[in-house]
């Protein structure tokens, strides 16, 4: 297979560092709405004596109703013990992984949060962390390498089991996230607001990149396949705040969204995040993406040795997981009519052009 790539790769030095201020400025809004101190999101939930004494990691979220909406994922019991489950066979394998807490008579914490019903909030117990992933070249071969075996660990003792049952945000995808016919359909609702005179800027923006988008789409359709040797339990939101360092020791955090899915899909948006975030730190100039590139393979492949690589369907899923977030914006402003989340266009936008320079230089690199 053969992926056809376009056009010159954008400068790094135009997204990178813009991309990952924009990212350090929401978690800092997003701690301050929700109370949380940073630069580490430590909770100290009040009215409980017993959850006073302690200090939890919770994951973030852009806003409170997008906080209640994620803690909502895993409302349930039998959720909540399918996540230690998952955590503690992590855990046996060596890799790192934080500890749910448990209310002393063991049951999981709850709290109100202005609503009727009670919403599961997913605690942790506290980690000694200094900082979220800086992109340093020890912490990027080490995220890599646990990303390698967290994957190897999934894969060996959960197969393709889907392990949140009544979960409804674990769908198992099984076509592309934006496909041709939804992408042409936004592009009329787009067209019509600019021949209306009441497009605005994001109106602008998803118009000036229409033709990037549509040749990311065509590229995921034509060669995006589900072949069952690919598919598996994967984590699905590898950010590079969803990862903590203290001397260089990485954990892994935020296993609330695991959903059958392809592992390539994981791996390339690891990879897209993780040396994004060390190339707009400084810690590799832009001549050297290569190195960072070949320091995240090589450790994550000493993490998991079984997986035989095959550079076409990582790119191909680069493109495929990036459009989503893309898609995520287009169903909130064209379908919702929602504000939620509407900031984020320009910097998904963005972040499709750093997946077009990371495509265009694996295209070139040779994954053994």
């Amino acid at each position: 297979m053969s992926v056809q790539l376009f056009g010159s790769p954008v400068s790094l030095q135009i997204s990178y560092k813009e991309v990952l201020e924009e990212d350090q400025k929401q978690v800092h809004a997003i701690c301050d709405h929700v109370g949380l101190a940073c630069p580490i999101s430590i909770f100290q939930p009040e009215g409980s004596a017993e959850l006073n004494s302690q200090n939890f990691i919770l994951g973030l979220a852009s806003d409170k109703q997008v906080l209640l909406r994620r803690c909502k994922r895993l409302q349930g019991k039998s959720n909540y013990e399918v996540l230690n489950k998952v955590l503690t066979v992590l855990k046996v394998h060596d890799v790192h992984v934080p500890e749910l807490y448990f209310l002393p008579n063991g049951d999981f914490p709850y709290l109100e949060m202005g609503t009727e019903e009670k919403v599961g909030w997913v605690f942790f117990k506290y980690l000694q962390c200094q900082s979220y992933f800086s992109g340093s070249s020890h912490e990027l071969k080490e995220a890599a390498y646990q990303i390698g075996k967290m994957h190897a660990v999934l894969k060996k003792e959960f197969g393709q089991e889907v392990l949140y049952q009544d979960n409804r945000v674990q769908a198992i995808a099984t076509e592309p996230f934006l496909t041709t016919k939804q992408w042409e359909n936004y592009l009329v609702k787009i067209k019509e607001k600019i021949d209306e005179g009441t497009a605005d800027s994001y109106d602008q923006q998803f118009y000036h990149a229409h033709d990037m988008i549509q040749k990311m789409v065509s590229c995921v359709e034509d060669h995006f396949k589900t072949d069952s040797d690919d598919w598996q339990n994967i984590h699905f939101d590898l950010n590079s705040s969803n990862f903590l360092s203290v001397d260089g020791r990485i954990t892994i955090m935020d296993f609330d969204e695991i959903k059958l899915g392809n592992i390539y899909t994981d791996i390339g948006f690891a990879l897209h995040r993780l040396v994004s975030t060390a190339i707009a730190q400084g810690h590799y100039q832009q001549e050297q993406i290569n190195n960072a590139i070949d320091d995240f393979v090589s450790s994550y492949k000493k993490g998991n040795p079984d997986l035989i690589w095959e550079p076409e369907k990582l790119i191909v899923a680069m493109y495929d997981r990036a459009l989503r977030n893309v898609k995520v914006n287009l169903e909130l402003k064209y379908d919702k009519d929602s504000s939620d989340w509407l900031t984020s266009i320009p910097l998904n936008l963005t972040r499709l052009e750093q997946v077009t320079y990371l495509a265009k230089v694996l295209e070139g690199y040779h994954l053994e």
